[in-house]
């Protein structure tokens, strides 16, 4: 019965990716703040240095986020990460073209400065530990 070990190999070998039903994760979250005052919309995502697997949470109106994992609200791995936000708002606007006809033109405002929606330009890097104090008060500057 060779089908027998492979099997326990194979539900050990899953156990142990999804942390036993998240065991091996840590809470995440804070509030997200531009200048000093708190942004209501955007997402959060923690990518790792190491690869694997990123996180990522909502920007709420209160400025609040909580990172997911593999479900929502579950936290990350200890780790190292890179933190990316990305927090737009997408604005229409109608202008006259020179034959009369209506041009709609489109224009995406960023909230938050553009440095930090690339995982190559962002200078945030965070450690997650595995004690639980993984609060992050994020402040942006604009400057």
């Amino acid at each position: 019965m060779r089908f027998l070990p492979a099997l326990t190999v194979l539900v050990l070998a899953c156990t142990a990716l999804l942390g036993c039903g998240g065991d091996g994760l840590s809470q995440v979250g804070g509030t997200v703040k531009v200048d000093g005052k708190l942004l209501s919309l955007g997402e959060v995502t923690f990518h790792p240095t190491t690869g694997g697997r990123r996180g990522s949470g909502p920007i709420r109106k209160d400025g609040s986020y909580v990172i997911s994992y593999l479900k929502i609200g579950d936290g990350m791995p200890p780790g190292t990460y890179k933190v990316t936000i990305v927090s737009n708002i997408a604005s229409s606007s109608n202008d006259e073209a020179e034959d009369g006809a209506t041009l709609k033109r489109e224009k995406l405002t960023h909230l938050c400065p553009k440095i930090y929606n690339s995982v190559k330009t962002t200078p945030l890097t965070l450690e997650i530990t595995g004690d639980g104090s993984n609060d992050y008060d994020l402040d942006l500057s604009s400057k």
